[in-house]
């Protein structure tokens, strides 16, 4: 990710003089991998990760398995149970 930082400010919110410890209080990053979403009620914004990860994946394969073994199990208890105990 490539940032710009820019406007240093010290603790008092002033332009810092020489020596003076500082942070950045502004920030420009431009990078392919990320995307900067910005909501346009509150104006704040955050960049989300356009790559999809090993553990990202093993949750979504274990989301879809235990969704199935419960879609599974409601169909079964729904087609052989005795008719009474569905209603």
């Amino acid at each position: 990710m490539d940032c710009d930082f820019s406007t240093p400010l010290n603790f008092a919110g002033n332009a810092p003089s020489a020596g003076e410890p500082f942070a950045f209080s502004e920030m420009q990053c431009i990078d392919e991998k990320y995307e900067n979403i910005v909501n346009q009620n509150s104006s704040a914004n955050f960049y989300l990760n356009k790559n999809i990860s090993y553990g990202d994946i093993l949750i979504i394969f274990f989301f879809i398995f235990i969704t199935c073994i419960i879609v599974f199990k409601i169909l079964w208890n729904f087609n052989f149970k005795d008719p009474f105990s569905k209603i």
